[in-house]
């Protein structure tokens, strides 16, 4: 929300921003994968940061097929043709790079069931949070405790065994 809430200040009035983020908690309290709406909004939130990510081609050649990784030195995706071209690029599973695309450009209302595994969640933080850092020069405290909380958990666990 600390997003919502910078952009906000921004904007006297958005009413995309407004509807993404209803849009956001109302599947959240539904039930759906909170992690994954985060991620979500987070890549949605982009272009309203004024970023904007190659996501449908090749960011150096424009090609639109083959294998791609992301790029935040690129600026979005680097198809297997140009993977030399920048040695900075992360070389992600091919499934995490259509999700980021998807993210990035699905229309929310569109959002059907979602089941994505825990290391496919830990490799799109990843890749976000890099972008973030690298792009945005947004440093969200709020941002990093939510991150470590997961780190808490399995301490939690433990302590509960003990």
């Amino acid at each position: 929300m600390n997003y919502l809430i910078r952009q906000r200040k921004k904007d006297k009035k958005n009413e995309y921003l407004f509807e993404l983020a209803y849009a956001i908690l109302r599947d959240i309290d539904e039930g759906y994968d909170a992690q994954i709406l985060t991620q979500i909004f987070e890549m949605k939130m982009l272009n309203l940061l004024g970023l904007y990510p190659v996501m449908d081609r090749c960011a150096i050649c424009g090609e639109t097929e083959g294998h791609f990784d992301f790029s935040s030195a690129s600026d979005g995706l680097v198809c297997h043709r140009c993977f030399e071209r920048d040695p900075y690029r992360m070389h992600l599973p091919e499934n995490v790079v259509k999700l980021l695309r998807l993210f990035y450009m699905f229309r929310i209302d569109r959002l059907g069931e979602i089941h994505v595994k825990p290391e496919t969640k830990a490799w799109l933080e990843k890749a976000i949070d890099t972008y973030y850092d690298e792009k945005s020069g947004l440093y969200l405290k709020s941002k990093k405790f939510l991150r470590d909380m997961s780190k808490w958990s399995g301490i939690l666990e433990k302590k509960d065994e003990d």
